[in-house]
């Protein structure tokens, strides 16, 4: 645990990514294969399970240091760090003095005591934190009190880490990539079997790591020409790989995630198909399981998700289809790096050969750039957001990967709302608010709508930080409520009934786009304004 506190701590006095990299890659020559697996996790969400709650971990630290419950938590809320509170109260007390064991457990160690301990009672819980806390110095402390908490932002991306690994042992980062993707843990897994050998042959259900596109400059023209280009619908859905390999069939979301649970009905159509692959697309919600029904919009598709064992009348209720982008492997054949266009022939062949409603191949338009920006706006009458501009000669890689392939989107939708609550940052903005929640008109009511906490620069969060001050009226925990009289527009993707606000609608990734100083607050649009956004009557 020594050299993996070290490591966190080197790595937030860093700000140039090859250093990040080059001391990563140290860590990952030098320390044991079991504590090379479990760093992985922890930058990759593969984490040790949450040890304990917040309030336990005050009520612990009060206990054992002396301190009031109360004092410690108004400590965290002015720190915005609960990981670095108990570490300075518990080094402040008498338990925190006597620091040093010559041996401390190692991070492979801590962490499968750490991931055992939900299925334990509170009392063997507190045991167990109590006595990690006592053999590890204030830096080891701060670390482990990230993984029991759950606040783990280091700032080192699963890329960065993949990065890293791939330098010390040799392997491209794609390689690397593959390996690390589906569903291992470093609990269960062993450094071999990620390392060594076929994947597929270990992980009958691994799936590629997905590529992405980056945002299209329109101000930049596409290189090789409009000819050397393709353009598909970037459909509002959830990005998907279906692995089948054999009598197996998983379905993989973006974030690594294995959905299949969710849509058996789903999983069944692909049980006709004859041969093994590996397909990219998006899952949608539909009308009806027919090949003509109309595709609803992504808070359709919400009803399905995070549903382990889907009732019968839910999925008769909220049918969803398939729509296949790309081939990535066909017969235990990678054809990651075959040429887009050839990749897309055979899928064509694929889905016309099953005549399958639910499995569709999406539409792809050839590229005049003069007409670019009328060909993405009717992609809204396709209920996709946007296109996705794809090099027809292209390989499929991992992430992000230049002149690749680009999102070019619809533009956002925009609407003037009033600052209602606000709630302080972390880390060096700790002491600022910087989260903040946003209201529309509903006769002479403010119902809030959508929280934002993106597009304002230093000066300005700094400059409303002191408004905020200044002006606060009620405190609900974290929450501090305001007076009601700053209006700024956002920016948004979409507008979607909710019945978790208030206001009875959500929007999808808000963002400040202004703050309207030139606005009183009686002059914000109205809830039924966002209604007629979300009913396509009008854009504001």
């Amino acid at each position: 645990m020594n050299a993996f506190s070290r490591l966190i701590a080197e790595l937030e006095g860093l700000h140039s990514t090859k250093q990040m990299v080059e001391t990563l890659r140290n860590y990952f020559v030098e320390a044991p294969e079991a504590d090379r697996l479990w760093a992985l996790g922890m930058f990759s969400g593969k984490r040790p399970k949450r040890a304990a709650t917040v309030a336990e971990l005050i009520e612990w630290t009060a206990e054992i240091t002396g301190y009031l419950v109360w004092l410690i938590e108004e400590c965290r809320q002015n720190s915005g760090d609960l990981a670095e509170t108990l570490s300075i109260v518990y080094g402040d007390s008498a338990h925190g003095k006597s620091e040093a064991l010559e041996s401390r457990p190692s991070l492979a160690v801590l962490s499968e005591e750490l991931d055992r301990l939900s299925s334990k009672t509170p009392e063997d819980r507190k045991r167990t934190v109590l006595g990690c806390w006592s053999q590890l110095d204030a830096q080891g402390r701060f670390v482990l009190n990230k993984m029991i908490s759950g606040g783990w932002r280091i700032g080192i991306s699963e890329k960065l880490a993949q990065r890293a690994l791939a330098l010390a042992i040799e392997k491209t980062p794609e390689e690397v990539a593959f390996r690390l993707s589906g569903n291992w843990h470093p609990r269960t897994a062993r450094w071999e079997d990620l390392f060594t050998g076929d994947p597929r042959i270990f992980d009958r259900s691994k799936p590629y790591p997905f590529q992405l596109a980056n945002s299209f400059d329109r101000d930049k023209p596409l290189s090789g020409g409009s000819s050397a280009w393709i353009a598909e619908p970037k459909w509002d859905g959830i990005r998907v790989q279906v692995v089948k390999r054999g009598s197996l069939i998983a379905l993989w979301s973006r974030g690594m995630d294995l959905i299949s649970d969710a849509f058996p009905d789903l999983i069944e159509r692909f049980r006709a198909w004859e041969c093994d692959l590996v397909l990219d697309g998006e899952l949608l919600a539909i009308a009806a399981p027919t090949a003509d029904s109309q595709i609803l919009d992504f808070s359709a598709l919400q009803t399905r998700l995070r549903r382990k064992k889907p009732p019968k009348k839910l999925l008769e209720q909220s049918p969803v289809a398939f729509m296949a982008y790309d081939l990535l492997e066909k017969g235990g054949l990678d054809l990651r790096n075959t040429p887009f266009t050839e990749r897309r022939g055979q899928l064509a062949e694929l889905i016309t050969s099953v005549d399958t409603p639910s499995i569709r191949l999406s539409p792809v338009f050839e590229i005049d750039e003069r007409a670019l920006d009328d060909l993405r706006q009717n992609a809204a009458s396709l209920k996709a957001e946007g296109l996705v501009l794809k090099r027809k000669e292209s390989v499929y890689s991992s992430g992000r990967v230049a002149n690749g392939w680009y999102k070019y989107k619809l533009e956002p939708m925009h609407i003037d709302a009033v600052l209602i609550y606000a709630t302080k940052g972390r880390g060096r903005r700790a002491d600022q608010f910087t989260d903040y929640t946003f209201a529309l008109w509903e006769g002479d009511r403010l119902l809030p709508f959508a929280k934002a906490y993106s597009g304002l620069d230093a000066k300005e969060i700094a400059e409303l930080d002191r408004f905020i001050k200044a002006n606060l009226r009620e405190r609900f925990g974290p929450v501090y409520s305001v007076e009601a009289v700053q209006v700024f527009e956002l920016a948004f993707e979409s507008v979607m009934p909710s019945p978790r606000h208030k206001s009875g609608l959500a929007v999808r990734f808000p963002r400040i786009a202004r703050w309207r100083k030139d606005k009183p607050a009686s002059e914000a649009n109205t809830l039924d304004d966002l209604r007629q956004l979300m009913s396509g009557l009008k854009r504001l």
